[in-house]
Order: structure tokens, then C-alpha cells, then sequence
């Protein structure tokens, strides 16, 4: 993901969050991911070149479905953030989160965050 800003001892650090999905038989079995401190600086990417490596899973899952900002917001949800956590990192309203929310729990025919990640 693109690098944020994350509270770390008491003063904002950039990290960047690798997170990949585990799946079996196209199903998900849960998430894997790992934090790291980014050390240069870059500039922020266009919108047309942010989070490159959200995009969907493969074309057999319903992710396939997702806008590239959905795939974006699911992948903070399945990192266990809250919807104002997920909108600071990527820099939109918790208002905004919900309603990409309710796109994707109708997308992947689910009523909850945790189906939203685990089925």
C-alpha cells in the first residue's frame, strides 16, 4: 500500500503495509501482512497510479468485482482497521468509508465487515 503516517512512541512514522489474502478452493481463509518503516521520501502517487498492488485477486473471486477505492477500503478492513483508521490512511471521510462499505458487503452479498473478510 502507499506509505501513511502511523503513531509510533509518540510521533507520526512512514510505514507502508504489505497484506495478502489467503486463499483456498477461492476462499478466504484469513490475511497475512507485515508493516515496514518506508526510509525515503517519494511523492505521492496520482490517482490514477495509487495502491497498485490492490487490484483483484484473481477474475474467479467476487473482489474481481470491486472498484479499485472498494478493493482499496477492503483491504484496510481486512487489516482489522476501523472506518476512521481507513479513512486517515487514504485520505477520505469515515462518511465516504461507510458508503464504500455498503458498495462492497452488496457486491460480495454479505450484511457485515467480518463476512466481508472471511466469505
Amino acid at each position: 500500500m502507499e506509505p501513511y503516517l502511523y503513531p509510533i512512541d509518540g510521533r507520526a512514522v512512514r510505514i507502508t503495509s504489505e497484506v495478502a489474502p489467503i486463499l483456498s478452493d477461492g476462499r478466504c481463509l484469513g490475511v497475512a501482512g507485515f508493516d515496514h518503516l518506508v526510509r525515503t521520501t517519494r511523492t505521492r502517487p496520482t490517482a490514477l497510479t495509487a495502491s497498485p498492488r490492490v487490484r483483484p485477486l484473481n477474475a474467479g473471486t467476487r473482489l474481481a468485482a470491486l472498484t479499485a477505492r472498494e478493493r482499496e477500503v477492503h483491504h484496510w478492513l481486512s487489516a482489522g482497521k476501523t472506518n476512521e483508521e481507513i479513512a486517515t490512511i487514504l485520505g477520505i471521510s469515515p462518511h465516504t468509508v461507510r458508503h464504500h462499505l455498503e458498495h462492497i458487503f452488496e457486491k460480495l452479498g454479505v450484511e457485515n465487515r467480518y463476512a466481508a473478510i472471511t466469505g
